[in-house]
């Protein structure tokens, strides 16, 4: 069940997808907006599908395991800040890594005169990073190596979740699988919307106001914390 939530739980937020690759990388939150729609609706199709692909589950077995002891207010507490301070500790160096790594990587390109290559590696090694060289390529194939960054999610991402799966045996395959199959999918949408519907608009800011969060993102978000909060009754009335 991890295996499969790590698959399609792992998304892009909708501030850095609508305002810096929608508007700033490409001048249009349209672009933005429709990569974050595709991304999510993706995540939900695959994820449908290979929940269709869960054997029955076998029957339990009589009685409980014993109940552990309840941890204090103050120890809970203790706990939880520590984890997190580490958790944080450990996604920002995963991040100043690869970013290096790719800076070194474009160094290289560039000096053998090879920088068309960066889009595509860029797509493949971090995501924000791959979605801005894919945004200064342009055209179809900026757009969809521009979706593609974002379904796919780049390899520091995976690297981020394998640093905390790996101590308990959770496997990465299955995400591997998905996440590529979202990337195609994203990128596809995004180069049929450069081709049919981009129009480019002067975005001066990637910081964007409150009061204009464009509706379709705000929709999209309370639509999906719908349909989650149903399952959740529905598979409480199950169990």
């Amino acid at each position: 069940d991890c295996e499969r939530l790590i698959a399609i739980a792992n998304n892009t937020g909708p501030s850095f997808v609508v305002e810096v690759v929608g508007a700033h990388f490409w001048g249009s939150r349209g672009m933005g907006i429709c990569i974050y729609a595709v991304q999510i609706l993706s995540a939900l199709l695959i994820g449908f599908a290979d929940a269709r692909r869960i054997p029955d589950r076998p029957a339990e077995a009589d009685g409980h395991p014993p109940v552990p002891r309840g941890k204090g207010f103050m120890e809970c507490l203790s706990e939880s800040v520590s984890d997190s301070a580490r958790a944080v500790v450990s996604v920002c160096g995963f991040i100043v890594f690869f970013a290096v790594s790719a800076g070194l990587m474009s160094h290289i390109l560039s000096r053998v005169h090879l920088d068309g290559m960066m889009p595509y590696f860029g797509a493949v090694m971090e995501f924000s990073f791959g979605a801005e060289h894919a945004a200064r390529l342009g055209g179809t194939a900026g757009a969809f190596l521009t979706g593609f960054s974002v379904g796919w999610s780049g390899l520091s991402i995976f690297a981020q979740c394998a640093s905390f799966t790996a101590p308990h045996n959770i496997g990465l395959r299955r995400t591997a699988v998905c996440k590529c199959i979202q990337g195609i999918l994203v990128g596809a949408a995004a180069a049929v919307y450069e081709a049919f519907f981009f129009v480019p608009s002067a975005v001066s800011s990637t910081v964007i106001p409150r009061q204009d969060i464009p509706a379709p993102v705000w929709v999209t978000e309370i639509l999906i914390l719908a349909v989650l909060a149903l399952f959740s009754r529905r598979k409480s009335a199950i169990s």
